[in-house]
């Protein structure tokens, strides 16, 4: 039985690493978001935007992805930014450096940012296409990056981002939605799913991102949110 049990993991991972790398950045691909925000003044609200690959670029002599940001409640300003695809990573890319924030070729144990251990490598079918589908858990907060689609949400992955983070809400490809929210958790078993709109409003974490179990004085975070006990 153990040898069955070690075999079938075995073809299945096979399985995993014969799909077909999917693009990420391939010109006219959107991704819908939203920046969870909070302040004492509004209290927690969400700031949808958009980023969009819009041809190419050249920085620091390479030829680079041109993406470009819109925030919708200020669609007079647009930023954009430069990125690189290479090797199944993704890259930010300024003139002085090519700064890595995704990568699809994590295995089970490996780390991702500062709290962040991928706990389960796998597949996703969605409109037909089967993608490579990464489980990263930070701290009991489940997170997904999908070959071609990209990450669910970036809330515990660094530090700047403890008191806000942004949720992929879908993604479109030529007018036509590809992947939604709700897909990143399609067949899931054995490992329980949290989103960031269900985190346990009881677990704190220091400002490392670190869960807390028994907090004294100082600043947390709580419900990505910026608490002083």
């Amino acid at each position: 039985m153990k040898t069955k049990t070690i075999i079938t993991a075995i073809i299945a991972v096979a399985s995993i690493n014969t799909l077909a790398a999917q693009e990420l950045l391939t010109d006219g691909k959107v991704w819908n978001c939203v920046q969870r925000m909070y302040n004492d003044q509004t209290g927690e609200y969400d700031r949808p935007f958009t980023i969009t690959v819009v041809g190419d670029t050249i920085v620091g002599g390479t030829k680079c992805k041109r993406l470009e940001q819109v925030w919708h409640d200020d669609t007079g300003t647009l930023f954009h930014f430069a990125a690189l695809e290479r090797d199944s990573r993704v890259y930010h890319v300024t003139d002085n450096c090519e700064d890595e924030f995704l990568n699809f070729n994590l295995s089970v144990g490996d780390i991702d940012g500062l709290s962040g251990r991928v706990v389960a490598v796998d597949k996703v079918t969605v409109n037909g296409i089967t993608r490579k589908r990464i489980t990263i858990d930070r701290d009991g907060h489940l997170q997904y990056l999908v070959d071609g689609i990209g990450l669910s949400d970036d809330y515990l992955r660094s530090y700047e981002q403890c008191s806000y983070y942004t949720i992929l809400q879908s993604v479109t490809e030529q007018g036509s939605q590809i992947f939604a929210t709700r897909d990143f958790i399609l067949g899931t078993t054995g490992i329980k799913a949290q989103h960031p709109n269900s985190i346990s409003s009881v677990t704190l974490h220091d400002l490392a991102g670190k869960v807390v179990s028994t907090p004294r004085r100082g600043i947390f975070i709580k419900n990505g949110r910026k608490i002083i006990r």
